[in-house]
């Protein structure tokens, strides 16, 4: 439960970085290319960590639905590391994978933590 609430921080911590994108973006430019691309489409990526935090942190002090805001929660962080690693991928000179990999632990322990917090009951 300790850290679905971390997982819940990283999502609020990343709706209000992309809130003030001017504080992410210019880290290095090549690497998060598409993200900043998707961004002037709109403020996507805060609509997408903002709305998933909140889902996930209303779950959390409900007790319920986890594994399905966790769902929700991996969706946005697969869509946001496959924005980084098409723009470290294909960018030239080689693109940093850092970002990309983080993003997609983040992921990773969102699908985790989902499959964790399955009531089963026999």
């Amino acid at each position: 439960m300790v850290l679905s609430w971390v997982f819940a921080s990283l999502q609020v911590i990343f709706a209000v970085i992309h809130g003030f994108s001017f504080l992410v973006y210019p880290a290095h430019p090549s690497t998060v290319r598409i993200v900043a691309y998707i961004q002037t489409l709109g403020p996507i990526w805060v609509y997408a960590f903002g709305g998933t935090s909140v889902l996930l942190i209303t779950a959390l002090l409900l007790r319920r639905l986890l594994p399905f805001t966790h769902s929700a929660c991996a969706g946005v962080w697969a869509g946001y590391a496959s924005a980084l690693w098409v723009g470290a991928l294909f960018d030239r000179p080689e693109g940093v994978v850092s970002f990309p990999i983080v993003a997609t632990i983040i992921m990773i322990g969102h699908v985790v933590l989902g499959l964790a917090s399955v009531d089963i009951r026999g």
